[in-house]
């Protein structure tokens, strides 16, 4: 309870409270929609392609039109971005209810989903902005956790929704999440009125890309960072196909398995005292990333039992972690004038390193079977985190800060 408490001492400052809402009611109305899209899909069509349709529509602009979007939060007040992102998602999400045709859906959701990279960019600044640095690692900790939470939430709640009220008025009310987001941001005190340069989205968007790929402490932790979450996606991703070639089970087991991931993670990220003052955070994350995937790949080696594979796919939920410690280095180091650009950026980078983890994973699956897949891309992550240990000289972050 008590590192709890710690963690969430920050979080009750009345702005970054109202932000922390804010962003909760967001992201729920975000995966909520998604469900009730799908189901939506299904109905008019028959077609699981169709229905699946959505998930993979709402990924593409985060890895397009993401890091040119999200200079909207540098370039304009960051709250008139996410109150602005808010009005446009839930109107969206309005005019979803009464579409017809599946192409026009589709459609919309992508304009959906594009207006969430500026909305998101913004809130990550925006948090940063409103918080001191000593306390940033608490509230990355707290808002990946609840994050998690959101996804698992709003999966149940879209269903539900779906359900009792049907898809249609599901997406009002999945809309009027972002209404009340909206309310809340323009109640927020803190942040810059305006932005701290006038400059274009083309050069925010240069500047932005050369603070990531610039030497540095942030190109390396970002390369490493993306190297992980590579691994550990190509790992998590093969539940399905581990759960039937291995252990010869279902669909049900398939979730279990992928739900020990995110819960490894949470798990991870309270209890591991990462702390941004002390040792080098590129070591830290090198290490917890060895470790869980050196763990993961003894579990999933041996696992004739459901049990041991949970703890397995638990232990990839630690090199997942470390996604976690990286944004809060981020948090610190990232220039306060181009920080939703940059943070544009990273999501890019860490939303196609996992597309291209699922990608590598299942074409390694068919041509050497799931486990020895599963072997190798966690091998890839032992060796990484192994050479960020021992090869690092980054010092501490908030010692280089000061």
């Amino acid at each position: 309870m008590g590192r709890l408490s710690t963690l969430l001492r920050p979080m009750w400052a009345r702005d970054v409270l109202r932000l922390w809402i804010a962003e909760i009611l967001s992201e729920l109305g975000d995966w909520a929609a998604l469900i009730a899209l799908a189901i939506l899909l299904h109905d008019r069509t028959g077609s699981a392609t169709w229905a699946a349709s959505p998930f993979a529509v709402v990924v593409i602009p985060t890895v397009g039109l993401g890091p040119w979007l999200s200079t909207y939060g540098d370039r304009f007040p960051r709250r008139t971005v996410m109150i602005v992102t808010d009005v446009v998602r839930a109107a969206l999400y309005v005019g979803l209810a009464f579409i017809e045709a599946p192409l026009a859906v589709l459609a919309v959701a992508f304009l959906a989903s594009a207006a969430s990279a500026p909305f998101e960019a913004a809130r990550s600044a925006l948090v940063a902005e409103s918080v001191a640095v000593e306390d940033r690692h608490n509230v990355v900790v707290v808002r990946s956790m609840t994050g998690y939470g959101a996804v698992l939430l709003g999966f149940a709640a879209g269903g539900g929704l779906t359900g009792v009220l049907g898809v249609r008025w599901a997406l009002i009310v999945n809309a009027s999440t972002f209404v009340v987001s909206g309310v809340l941001v323009a109640s927020v005190r803190i942040g810059r009125e305006a932005a701290l340069e006038e400059h274009t989205a083309s050069s925010a968007l240069r500047s932005a890309v050369g603070v990531v790929a610039g030497p540095g402490t942030i190109r390396t932790v970002t390369v490493v960072a993306c190297t992980l979450v590579f691994g550990a996606m190509a790992a998590s991703g093969l539940a399905v196909v581990y759960a039937s070639d291995i252990l010869d089970r279902g669909a049900g087991t398939a979730g279990l398995l992928s739900a020990a991931v995110p819960l490894g993670t949470i798990v991870a990220t309270v209890v591991i005292p990462f702390d941004l003052a002390r040792g080098s955070p590129l070591r830290w994350i090198g290490a917890v990333a060895a470790a869980g995937a050196a763990l993961g790949m003894v579990g999933l080696a041996l696992a004739d039992s459901l049990a041991l594979a949970l703890g397995g796919f638990a232990a990839i939920g630690l090199v997942y972690s470390t996604a976690v410690f990286a944004n809060s280095v981020f948090s610190v180091i990232v220039p306060d004038e181009v920080r939703a650009s940059v943070y544009g950026v990273l999501q890019a980078a860490f939303t196609g390193a996992q597309a291209l983890g699922v990608l590598v994973a299942g074409v390694l699956s068919d041509l050497i079977g799931v486990r020895m897949a599963m072997a190798c891309v966690l091998g890839v992550v032992v060796v990484v985190g192994a050479l960020a240990t021992v090869g690092d000289q980054i010092a501490p972050v908030l010692a280089a800060e000061d």
